[in-house]
């Protein structure tokens, strides 16, 4: 008779996510985080960035990345070959 397979523990390597952070963005959040980027982008054209506000924007760039790129997680298939 086969005996059933041991499960295994899972170890987690980050805290579970809140609730927060698992329901939408409020909107008055998305304005917030809006007008902070809008901020950025103007401080750097006009000459009064700083690096920390250049990081800021690389990230909303690559989040409107992620957002609008509907094959970025699904793998290609010139990868495998």
């Amino acid at each position: 008779m086969a005996s059933k397979p041991k499960k295994r523990k899972v170890i987690r390597k980050s805290p579970p996510l809140s609730r927060a952070m698992l329901l939408p963005m409020s909107a008055t959040f998305v304005r917030k985080v809006s007008l902070q980027n809008h901020m950025a982008l103007v401080a750097l054209r006009q000459g009064h960035g700083n690096i920390d506000l250049a990081g800021e924007l690389l990230k909303t760039v690559f989040v409107a990345f992620f957002l609008t790129d509907p094959d970025c997680s699904a793998p290609r298939s010139h990868d495998f070959a």
